[in-house]
């Protein structure tokens, strides 16, 4: 039993290590970035926006999908509760916002098929503004890929 719980204790604790210097910026996008003209795609009028994080393994890549469809770029409301989810129920990721600039309280979250992370998108600073952040995703034979893709976050907070 002890060696079951040591499973995702290790790889809890390696996409950690892995997102621990990335954590200070997502990517070569300056941060704050400048993508805020897009319609809200995820959520609004006090619905969830449900995010699910991809593994391709026919590409060996990793994707954001929103409603169905391919979003490297995604629009949701200020204050809107946002749902990170793995398409396949055995995967892990890790997510990691600059800490200077998140939209959310954590700006890393871990979550996996079990166990997805949430949390309010918050606007800070005006109206409209885009954030850019980092994914790792790992399937359940530990080979993981890494994404850079951005949110807007439309309105006030």
């Amino acid at each position: 039993m002890k060696r079951n719980a040591m499973g995702p204790i290790w790889l809890w604790l390696t996409l950690a290590t892995l997102f621990a210097p990335i954590a200070a910026s997502a990517d070569n996008t300056p941060d704050p970035c400048s993508d805020t003209a897009c319609t809200v795609t995820c959520g609004g009028g006090g619905a969830t926006c449900v995010v699910q994080l991809k593994y391709d393994k026919s590409s060996a890549t990793a994707q954001v999908w929103v409603n169905g469809s391919p979003a490297p770029l995604f629009c949701t409301d200020s204050g809107t509760k946002v749902k990170w989810v793995t398409a396949d129920a055995r995967s892990s990721y890790a997510v990691s916002f600059n800490p200077k600039h998140t939209p959310f309280a954590e700006n890393l979250f871990l979550g996996d098929g079990k166990h997805p992370y949430s949390g309010n998108a918050t606007n800070h600073g005006g109206n409209d503004r885009c954030y850019v952040y980092s994914f790792v995703i790992c399937n359940k034979d530990g080979v993981c890929q890494h994404a850079d893709p951005k949110v807007v976050i439309k309105g006030s907070p």
